[in-house]
């Protein structure tokens, strides 16, 4: 399968970028809404992230409805705030972490997450598999805001579907798999991969070939050399 320069290097980004990329202090934006998996988003940031890089630096955002007031503890405004106020001071300095408690005024979630992860800016914004009304017919449906969030971010989306604490990535070995291509959304998932991981991670890099690809490729010899020259520059 022959493809032109141009196409085969559209993903490519140099190493120096790379580094550049993958050392620079992270910004995160949780979209927090009382449920159980944007708690364990909360939890990970909390126990794990903000804990082992000093430099990372979280925005919690609550869009509230104040005519909303037969809602369970763990869904009320002011329990989450004083949960996650709480929690946060407790563990990390108050310069790395900030609350941005958003009155909804009939503006949809999505819109609220964007701005809010375009005004910060954010590298990568947490949110819950489900909202809060949780999954409508088939669980395994993520819902609407959340999917509109993915499409229109200007930053990763990194969504939080489990909510047992034995498979949280806190305090132990994570283990990412990424889909690679030459593109530069690959490249950019790989990169990623990389800045959340930790010492004792490991990163499974996954490339399926199409049946066109009996044997190699120009572009898959050049997708191996690409990610080789990653891992040799670490």
């Amino acid at each position: 399968m022959a493809m032109s320069e141009a196409v085969t290097d559209a993903g490519w980004i140099d190493v120096a970028v790379c580094e550049e990329v993958v050392t620079k202090p992270i910004k995160l934006l949780l979209a927090m809404d009382g449920t159980d998996q944007s708690r364990a988003a909360f939890d990970w940031i909390a126990d794990d992230i903000l804990l082992r890089d000093r430099q990372t630096y979280v925005q919690v955002l609550h869009a509230f409805d104040p005519s909303k007031k037969d809602l369970h503890r763990q869904l009320r405004s002011d329990a989450i705030r004083s949960d996650v106020e709480s929690k946060l001071t407790g563990a990390v300095s108050g310069k790395r972490f900030g609350l941005n408690w958003t009155l909804r005024d009939g503006k949809k979630p999505a819109d609220i997450i964007c701005e809010a992860t375009k005004a910060l800016p954010a590298d990568y914004v947490c949110i819950g598999f489900h909202g809060r009304k949780g999954p409508k017919g088939d669980k395994h449906l993520i819902a609407s805001n959340v999917f509109e969030v993915m499409c229109r971010s200007l930053c990763s989306v990194v969504v939080f579907k489990d909510t047992e604490a034995e498979l949280l990535p806190i305090k132990r070995p994570t283990k990412f798999v990424v889909s690679i291509t030459l593109h530069h959304a690959a490249t950019k998932a790989f990169l990623d991969c990389l800045r959340l991981s930790k010492a004792g991670d490991e990163i499974h890099c996954v490339y399926v070939k199409s049946y066109m690809e009996s044997v190699e490729s120009d572009y898959t010899v050049k997708l191996r050399r690409k990610y080789s020259s990653f891992f040799e520059s670490l």
